[in-house]
């Protein structure tokens, strides 16, 4: 009986042993199998590239020039001119003085003046615009308004004087004044008295009594000289 109860406890110790020897020697081999964990690299990590997006630029709508600012401009201007170059005394002359605007702007406050010389004698002013006084030998003709290629004429009628010294030449210049246009005068007008030849009706050259003159002083020295040289 003994030895049944010692069986007993050895198959029992037997079937509790086997189990941890198997274990102790299965865990081992599987730990071996397996290998340790990877061990981090060493080293220096690289730096990761970023490459970065290109964005769009965006459309530029092309911008719009705007239309160029109109300059306006006054631009007057006076002509003056003679209906005859050579006078008698006693005859008439006719002066047409034109008042112009070629800006594209209105000139304001017109003015215009002409000395009219002693000798000649103002018969009559007319102008096409405005009014015109005379005051002695000035002739005044306010204008006015004168608009963009706009002309406004002015006629001056005269008359030479008996008393006219003769020969002799008349210089006259018409002249415009505007506050916004400036001041302006036209070409000289020349007028030219000359002495009138009895036989031919024609105009005698202002230069030929100086012609006349010197012929004569050269002729009697000459016949000074000839007459000198016969008495000797």
């Amino acid at each position: 009986m003994h030895n049944t109860t010692s069986s007993r406890a050895i198959g029992s110790w037997v079937w509790f042993v086997v189990p941890l020897l198997a274990a102790a020697l299965l865990i081992p081999a599987l730990v071996v199998r397996a290998g340790p964990p990877p061990l981090p690299a060493m080293g220096i990590t690289p730096t990761p590239t970023f490459t970065p997006t290109a964005t769009p630029s965006p459309e530029t709508s092309p911008t719009a020039t705007p239309p160029a600012k109109q300059i306006l401009s006054v631009a007057p201007a006076i002509t003056k001119g003679s209906d005859k170059d050579v006078l008698q005394p006693g005859e008439e002359a006719t002066f047409t003085i034109e008042a112009t605007n070629t800006g594209d702007q209105a000139a304001v406050g017109v003015v215009v003046t002409d000395e009219i010389s002693e000798w000649l004698e103002i018969l009559d002013v007319t102008t096409t615009q405005g009014t015109a006084t005379v005051n002695g030998q000035t002739v005044t003709v306010n204008v006015g308004v004168i608009g963009p290629e706009f002309v406004v004429q002015i006629q001056i009628r005269t008359r030479l004087r008996d008393d006219t010294p003769i020969p002799i030449e008349i210089e006259n210049i018409a002249t415009l004044r505007s506050p916004n246009g400036g001041e302006w005068q036209s070409a000289p007008v020349l007028l030219r008295v000359l002495t009138l030849l009895p036989e031919t009706g024609g105009h005698l050259a202002p230069w030929l009594p100086l012609v006349l003159v010197g012929l004569a002083g050269a002729g009697g020295g000459l016949w000074r000289r000839w007459t000198a040289r016969r008495d000797s």
